[in-house]
């Protein structure tokens, strides 16, 4: 799995987000309570899922809960790296999380 953000029409070369997706989507899979993120427990380890700029401060508020529950500090980092990533997306971009 692996997350990049592009322009909706693909003219532009993706950028690739350097985190290890796999270990932040662990800790999404193990979060306590997944009705807290829903925009996050809907993300398909297999398909093709697709980030707004709209949606961008409901993933960010999701992620900052799982950062909180975190104690692995490899994980946290990774965590805020995504959020950075994800909050570059501007209109007509979307961030594309593509599944295994």
């Amino acid at each position: 799995m692996y997350i990049k953000r592009t322009e909706i029409d693909c003219q532009t070369d993706p950028l690739i987000w350097e985190g290890d997706a796999d270990y932040v989507y662990k800790a999404i899979y193990h979060f306590e309570d997944t009705s807290k993120i829903p925009m996050l427990w809907s993300i398909d380890p297999y398909g093709d899922t697709f980030i707004t700029e709209r949606q961008v401060p409901l993933y960010i508020a999701e992620l900052e809960l799982i950062k909180q529950a975190l104690e692995d500090s490899d994980l946290v980092m990774n965590i805020e790296s995504l959020e950075k990533f994800l909050s570059g997306i501007q209109s007509h971009h979307v961030a594309r999380i593509v599944g295994d």
